[in-house]
């Protein structure tokens, strides 16, 4: 299924090692995130505010998917900066991250960003 028009050309820039927000509120229920991987792996790093679990997957930029939705965190963890993922993927090319919550009505803070190491900035 093709991406709406404009939720690539409107994703925020991640930069690695620098902590994006991320807020999720009744009237949004997702987020999405741009970044050009720097290595053939990439790890996702989440920090949590008020969120505990949220989801990301990965699209190319094509806008088509790259697997599928991988879950960060974990009920009754706010140690979120110790949750990441890795994703192997092409050096210099363009990727996006739609993030969204666990749950439905789930609301609340967050932040993400990427890097090449399993430690968090």
């Amino acid at each position: 299924m093709p991406l709406a028009p404009g939720i690539l050309e409107s994703a925020t820039t991640l930069t690695a090692d620098i902590w994006a927000d991320g807020v999720f509120t009744d009237m949004n229920k997702e987020q999405w995130f741009r970044f050009t991987a720097t290595d053939s792996t990439q790890y996702i790093h989440t920090m949590f505010g008020t969120m505990t679990r949220l989801y990301v997957r990965l699209y190319d930029s094509n806008g088509s998917t790259l697997g599928n939705a991988i879950q960060l965190g974990s009920y009754g963890s706010s140690d979120g900066d110790k949750v990441n993922t890795s994703l192997s993927i092409t050096s210099g090319q363009e990727y996006y991250l739609q993030v969204t919550p666990y749950s439905s009505s789930g609301t609340g803070t967050y932040k993400i960003t990427f890097n090449t190491s399993t430690k968090s900035p």
